[in-house]
């Protein structure tokens, strides 16, 4: 069966519940001596096979491949988007033979409000039936159950896979909550077994060469060890008349000033340029902030308590007078 969207919903007015279902027909005691056939069906059931976007089972609507009688139950198929199952059922049961096989493969599986998945051998010696659950996500709330039980035989097998498993619980048998079991009242109990879908992280990586890259190219040498490589040039007209000094008022020119040891400013009287001399500075890693301003006709001159000069070793300072 193929569908876009399936509902499954309530029941009739004789109280028979809204069903998709193979089963084996019981005859009537009567039909049975008429047409000689045993009182309990014997035979196996079939299979089903669902596709569709969406299901819903409400309210006792069913899915199921069941067998009232001492034969096996079906296997039961269903591929959907989302399954949601609201106080209905999905069941493969048999009453004394096998429990059928039911395999689900859903994006999405809700159940609650006494939903279940039930694959059991409700008497006799058979065992309980396999399901096999395939879902992104699973929830069950509201005391749903997915079941594999058997009476006189062995439990069956559950096998979920799934990125994530809401609200029941693995239990060895049935309680007022949600539950997963695979257990039997006279025999073996079953396996379940939970696991999370192998993801292979590397499909979408891209490769990378395995050859070196030379950065020497592309890097441009900054100033170097080598007296006379290099120059750093200060610009400018004027600075505070004591750069080191934040309380000092008025200007000198820039060109009576050179960086001296140690990041000190030096004052060079009647001097304009000092091309190409030597110096050595620490660099100063720490900004200082200006705390005093004078203003000089159409200039501002700002004064930090600490001057700051970040010259790299074996650099040339000169400082220009600006015109």
């Amino acid at each position: 069966m193929q569908a876009e969207d399936i509902l499954i919903q309530g029941t009739d007015a004789s109280g028979i519940a809204s069903a998709i279902d193979v089963t084996a027909t019981m005859f009537a005691d009567r039909t049975s001596q008429v047409f000689g056939v045993p009182a309990l069906p014997t035979g196996n059931v079939s299979q089903l096979d669902i596709v569709a976007d969406r299901i819903d089972l409400r309210d006792n609507g069913s899915i199921g491949v069941s067998h009232p009688g001492t034969g096996n139950a079906g296997q039961l198929t269903v591929a959907a988007d989302r399954l949601t199952l609201d106080g209905g059922n999905i069941r493969a049961t048999t009453a004394q033979g096998f429990g059928g096989d039911i395999s689900l493969s859903v994006e999405t599986l809700q159940l609650r409000n006494g939903a279940s998945i039930n694959a059991e051998a409700i008497q006799g010696d058979g065992d309980g039936g396999n399901i096999s659950l395939q879902a992104a996500t699973i929830a069950a709330i509201e005391n749903s159950d997915i079941i594999a039980n058997s009476f006189g035989g062995s439990g069956g097998n559950i096998a979920i896979t799934t990125q994530g498993l809401f609200g029941a619980n693995l239990r060895p048998g049935l309680t007022p909550r949600s539950d997963i079991t695979a257990s039997s009242q006279f025999g073996l109990n079953g396996v379940i077994a939970i696991s999370e879908p192998q993801i292979d992280t590397t499909a979408n990586l891209a490769a990378l060469t395995s050859e070196t890259f030379d950065p020497s190219g592309i890097i441009t040498p900054f100033c170097t060890r080598e007296p006379g490589q290099n120059r750093f040039v200060i610009t400018g007209s004027s600075l505070a008349r004591d750069p080191l000094n934040h309380n000092s008022v008025g200007t000198i020119p820039l060109s009576s000033y050179v960086a001296g040891s140690g990041g000190a400013f030096q004052a060079l009287p009647n001097r304009t340029t000092t091309p190409n001399m030597p110096v050595s500075i620490e660099p100063e890693p720490v900004l200082e902030e200006a705390l005093t301003w004078q203003r000089h006709g159409d200039r501002v001159v700002l004064t930090a308590p600490r001057a700051v000069a970040m010259v790299s070793a074996g650099c040339q300072l000169e400082s220009i007078q600006s015109r």
